[in-house]
């Protein structure tokens, strides 16, 4: 389900209904309110950080255990600005903690409400800590790591993590029920984990596919657009090549053989586009094959 909130897009992931209909109807849903207001609290901080930053966010999708913002050309904010947003949500969340002292003490709200709204604020401080994608921890982790690698490849690495961590959750759901003991929260948290980290490998290709469409508008505009030429191994693939494309230029990327010395062919920007959409592993020597053999049969 999706709404339509100014420029925003705002989805309600499918199993998010479905677990407020069956705590309603199990009744084992009274920490469920304080702990999404919680993850409310903890988007907040990271929606208010990107006004400030000046930075356009797409769309939202809430979910059970968790929320995945895209923001426009991310891959492209300053590594500061990028943790700046990443730490704001769980300093929002280390706020609610602080807050629900002054609420309990005011007895503003119930006991158990004030104590679920805490932990739910305390889980999601520390485990976005975890140095893994898409955990604010890890995006703070990548606004470091770029300075080192690519964004794409610390990109993979960190959802790498988040994926290895998912799953350990899962697992400890499943070593709970061995124990006799049926605790579904960890499995929850770890599929959310495995799915988010799938949606943020995702949107590496789907940013710049977007951040071509901006460059078209802007050049269609403005009638000028810098055009940067870069040279690239023949057995790089589109994935990682991505990466080292800037959102503010139009490229034509010279593929060299693999040991870098003789010149295959060159590559426009529309043809990468089009291969990350349908073929993101290809190798860039592949592009040049597949560019000659579409000339001589024309």
């Amino acid at each position: 389900m999706s709404i339509r909130l100014g420029k925003i897009n705002l989805k309600i992931h499918v199993l998010l209904p479905v677990l407020w209909l069956f705590v309603w109807i199990t009744g084992a849903g009274s920490g469920l309110i304080p702990s999404f207001l919680a993850l409310m609290l903890h988007e907040t901080g990271h929606l208010l950080a990107a006004k400030h930053l000046k930075m356009q966010v797409e769309n939202i999708e809430i979910t059970p255990y968790g929320g995945v913002i895209g923001i426009t050309d991310m891959e492209n904010a300053a590594p500061l600005s990028s943790f700046i947003l990443a730490a704001a949500g769980p300093l929002f969340s280390l706020f609610g903690c602080l807050l629900t002292i002054l609420i309990a003490k005011w007895q503003m709200v119930s006991y158990a409400f004030a104590q679920g709204f805490a932990r739910g604020n305390l889980i999601l401080f520390i485990l976005n800590l975890f140095p893994a994608l898409p955990m604010d921890g890890g995006r703070m982790m990548r606004s470091i790591l770029v300075h080192y690698f690519p964004y794409s490849r610390a990109t993979k690495l960190l959802t790498g993590l988040g994926v290895i961590f998912g799953l350990f959750l899962c697992a400890l759901s499943f070593y709970f029920a061995l124990q006799g003991q049926i605790n579904l929260s960890p499995a929850f948290a770890g599929f959310y984990l495995i799915y988010a980290a799938a949606i943020e490998q995702k949107q590496g290709t789907m940013r710049y596919i977007s951040s071509l469409i901006a460059r078209r508008q802007r050049l269609e505009k403005n009638q000028i657009i810098p055009v940067e030429t870069i040279a690239a191994g023949g057995n790089m693939n589109i994935i990682s090549l991505l990466g080292s494309l800037s959102s503010g230029k139009y490229h034509r990327i010279i593929v060299l053989s693999d040991d870098g010395i003789k010149p295959l062919g060159m590559i426009e920007e529309e043809q990468i586009c089009n291969a990350a959409l349908q073929t993101p592993n290809t190798e860039l020597k592949l592009l040049i094959l597949s560019k000659e053999n579409g000339q001589a049969n024309a």
